[in-house]
């Protein structure tokens, strides 16, 4: 019973010795700390969550694809570029995988997303996206973040000489 209660309190008032040595041991299997993982996270207001935002990009959109992905977007009124995905199970099956793919998808976007500018982003699988891993998927999404960063900076010149020009 005593040494019940050392995993207790070394897991935190868990019971599982795996967390306890986890908890006990040093650097191998700690974890990074939760503020530094939401500092790192991609922020709400980086995403489309509203069907209005989805069905305004949906209506009239600059369109790319690959073999992995159709990217669909629009200028938004913001200073920042937010995405969202419609990632279905009729698309891809399994959880894991449209998972796994939004996971890629979201860290892709993370790291080089602030080079776009304001868009308004739609990702949407191609069928046999579950075939391709990881290093795929970040090579096809490197790919169009570069062709949306050339094409919001043309957007932007075209759209500050509109304005010069009235």
């Amino acid at each position: 019973m005593a040494s019940e209660r050392g995993w207790l309190l070394a897991a935190g008032g868990r019971s599982c010795k795996r967390a306890a040595l986890r908890a006990a041991s040093g650097s191998a299997l700690e974890r990074t700390p939760l503020t530094e993982q939401r500092r790192n996270a991609l922020s709400r207001t980086s995403r489309l969550s509203r069907k209005r935002d989805f069905a305004r990009v949906f209506a009239r959109p600059l369109r790319f694809h690959d073999r992995c992905f159709v990217v669909l977007c629009v200028p938004n009124s913001l200073a920042y570029p937010r995405i969202g995905l419609a990632l279905s199970r009729r698309r891809v099956a399994q959880a894991s995988q449209r998972n796994r793919i939004k996971r890629q998808v979201r860290e892709s976007f993370r790291l080089q997303g602030h080079d776009l500018g304001g868009l308004d982003i739609v990702l949407l699988p191609q069928p046999q996206i579950a075939r391709f891993d990881n290093p795929t998927l970040r090579a096809s999404l490197t790919c169009h973040w570069s062709n949306l960063a050339i094409r919001c900076s043309r957007l932007s010149e075209a759209s500050s000489a509109a304005t010069r020009d009235s």
